[in-house]
């Protein structure tokens, strides 16, 4: 464990052949943070199928929490933009602004009722997308694999559950999107650490 974490790692261009197992960087994605109270509010004013079960995933998106959710998406046109578009179409305006490091926040405003002041809706909406990266492990001992360094029991681990969890000391995403595949959202500066965490866990 102590050699582990001292051990210094970098990602890899190609995907990495183990026993029984393939790991790889998952595609670019746009990553988007989602809070809101009111999950059909949310829904509404982002355009995309959102869970309703704490742990489901599915269409993309990954509910953490009980007003809390996560978009791991295409890059496509960013559903910011739809957001922005859908406003406007309502007569509402979107406020928000870009950090340095590229992470973008935004508040939705309603259009105020006549002799009123407008107001902001309980929604929150951070595009994320440099924040983290995706991690694929995939095969028949992806689960081993994992299961090396996570605490969880990942065979009462269902494909389309979610949840965050520790690999060693580093908290990731776990998303499990088939019997022998597997997503991970980890923090970009833990990526090459975990990757290398990761094959070094297989025993071949």
């Amino acid at each position: 464990m102590v050699e582990m974490l001292a051990a210094t790692w970098t990602l890899p261009d190609a995907p990495l052949a183990l026993a029984g197992v393939t790991l790889e960087l998952a595609p670019p994605a746009q990553r988007l943070s989602l809070r809101a109270r009111d999950a059909e509010l949310l829904g509404r004013e982002t355009g995309l199928p959102l869970p309703a079960r704490i742990g489901d995933f599915s269409n993309g998106v990954a509910k953490l929490g009980p007003d809390e959710w996560l978009a791991v998406l295409p890059l496509n046109p960013p559903p910011l933009g739809e957001v922005a578009a859908h406003r406007a179409d309502a007569g509402g305006t979107l406020q928000g602004d870009v950090s340095p490091g590229g992470t973008r926040s935004v508040s939705l405003r309603e259009p105020p009722p006549p002799g009123g002041e407008d107001f902001l809706l309980p929604v929150s909406i951070v595009d994320v997308s440099s924040r983290a990266i995706g991690i694929i492990v995939e095969g028949p001992n992806a689960a081993a694999l994992i299961g090396a360094g996570c605490p969880l029991d990942l065979a009462r681990m269902a494909p389309g559950r979610a949840t965050r969890t520790l690999f060693e000391t580093v908290e990731i995403i776990l998303i499990r999107t088939s019997e022998t595949r597997f997503h991970i959202e980890v923090w970009r500066s833990f990526a090459p650490w975990l990757f290398g965490a990761l094959s070094a866990a297989s025993p071949g």
